[in-house]
């Protein structure tokens, strides 16, 4: 069992979670701030591998008299982030257009606002309609039939050509360095006799 401060209000499993975390609590008038980012103050938990700790990456804020306002701010905001979600869901598919290629993609409702990958070129794209009603921009109608492509994931032929590709580009860099090295090799062994031979 791990052991945390009293002021600990929040554990991310990541930096960058701990941050928004961060960000979001000081916009709500609440210091906070992410503790010793590395081994949270020891090397209890620490793992081999990624020098993170086990423990998390801790939030606290700076006095305990802040702590259950932290705590409860928090627990309003995950609630409101599951009824978004689920009322998303409801909402149904939404479609978002790409600015890089400038086709048209369906998306699920519990995509609605945010950033997802275009199936067509693999860019960016920010699917909207994150909150508000359901007439809201990139809803698609029920009544009307879809004539875009459902953004769905590539398929394992495609998948197979790009692993492929890069195996090939591989073999091809590590070929031409072998080949760099040889030729230095060489040249080394040839300067080397000449000076032997003197």
């Amino acid at each position: 069992m791990i052991s945390r401060d009293p002021k600990c209000v929040f554990v991310a499993a990541d930096m960058a979670e701990a941050a928004v975390v961060v960000n979001w609590l000081e916009h709500h008038d609440l210091p906070a701030q992410v503790m010793d980012t590395m081994t949270l103050g020891g090397l209890d938990g620490l793992t081999g591998w990624t020098g993170v700790s086990a423990r998390g990456f801790e939030v606290w804020v700076l006095w305990e008299d802040l702590v259950e306002q932290a705590r409860g701010l928090l627990a309003e905001h995950k609630d409101f982030q599951a009824t978004l979600l689920a009322h998303n869901v409801s909402r149904g598919p939404v479609s978002a257009e790409c600015e890089e290629c400038g086709r048209v993609s369906v998306f699920p409702g519990a995509c609605r606002g945010k950033t997802e990958i275009c199936p067509h070129c693999r860019s960016y794209l920010d699917v909207p309609g994150g909150t508000g009603d359901a007439d809201a921009a990139g809803a698609v109608p029920e009544s009307e039939p879809l004539e875009t492509d459902v953004a769905v994931p590539v398929p394992k032929r495609q998948f197979a050509w790009r692993v492929l590709k890069k195996a090939i580009i591989s073999v091809v860099v590590v070929c031409l360095l072998l080949l760099i090295f040889a030729q230095f090799v060489q040249f080394a062994v040839g300067v080397v006799s000449r000076f032997m031979t003197r």
